[in-house]
């Protein structure tokens, strides 16, 4: 293998990682829009009337989903207002009408 075959397969591996890369940050971008806000699990406790632990078991069953904060380095990882708020809706029991 000559040095430009290696150089060439170098740069074939790493575009393919930056590709993966730009497809999980459009996903992400998809997911949340000009009107989206991300909430923390306290933040998103609150929202929900309920203790940041029930949050979490939401997370590990599926019911929400923790995604990395757009254009930070840290990790930071957030949920989606939009979420939370669909998962209140469905659940919220009616109050009952005086008729």
């Amino acid at each position: 293998m000559s040095i430009e075959e290696a150089l060439r397969s170098i740069i074939e591996e790493q575009m393919e990682a930056l590709k993966t890369e730009l497809k999980l940050v459009r996903k992400t971008l998809a997911a949340s829009s000009d009107f989206d806000v991300w909430l923390k699990v306290g933040e998103a406790a609150k929202l929900l009337g309920c203790d940041p632990k029930h949050v979490n078991k939401l997370i590990e069953n599926g019911f929400l989903s923790l995604s990395f904060l757009p254009g930070t380095d840290r990790g930071d990882k957030r949920i989606s207002k939009k979420e939370v708020l669909e998962l209140k809706e469905k659940f919220t029991l009616l109050k009952r009408s005086r008729l």
